[in-house]
C-alpha cells in the first residue's frame, strides 16, 4: 500500500513538473487519523490516548515559499491547515476559521504557536501537550 502510494504521489509530482506548474502548486499530504493496528492490544477506530492515534502525517510542498527539507517539529492541528493555504495563497483570513495559519511557524521553527492539541471522540477527550 505504501509503495503504491508513493508511486501515484509521485505521478502527481511529475506531471507538476511537466506542465510547469511546481512552484505555483501548493501540494498537501495528510490525514484525518491514525489507526490501531495491534498497537496496545486494539484495532480499528475509536480509541483515544495515543501517538498512533494523534500523530499524523503532514507534508506541505509549496517550493515557492517554503524550503525544500523544511521540518517543523512543534504540535500543529488538522484546522490550521486551511487557514495556512489561505493565507499562502493571499487569501484574507475569514473570522468563523478556528486554525491559525502555519505560515510563521514553517517559516521559523521557533515560532511557537501551539503548544497543545486535542483530540475528542464519542465524550472522549485527549489532549497532547509537547
Amino acid at each position: 500500500m505504501i509503495s503504491e502510494l508513493d508511486h501515484h504521489i509521485g505521478r502527481i509530482l511529475d506531471n507538476l513538473e511537466k506542465l510547469s506548474l511546481t512552484e505555483n502548486t501548493i501540494v498537501v499530504f495528510t490525514s484525518d487519523h491514525g489507526e490501531w493496528l495491534g498497537e496496545h492490544l486494539r484495532y480499528g477506530k475509536g480509541y483515544l490516548g495515543h501517538d498512533c492515534v494523534s500523530r499524523v502525517p503532514l507534508i506541505i510542498r509549496y517550493p515557492r515559499k517554503i524550503a525544500k527539507g523544511k521540518n517543523v517539529t512543534q504540535i500543529v492541528e488538522g484546522i490550521d491547515v486551511v487557514p495556512s493555504l489561505l493565507d499562502y495563497s493571499g487569501i484574507p483570513i475569514p473570522q468563523h476559521l478556528q486554525g491559525p495559519p502555519l505560515t510563521k511557524v514553517i517559516q521559523n521553527d521557533d515560532n511557537k504557536q501551539n503548544s497543545i492539541a486535542l483530540t475528542e471522540m464519542e465524550g472522549w477527550k485527549t489532549i497532547r501537550i509537547e
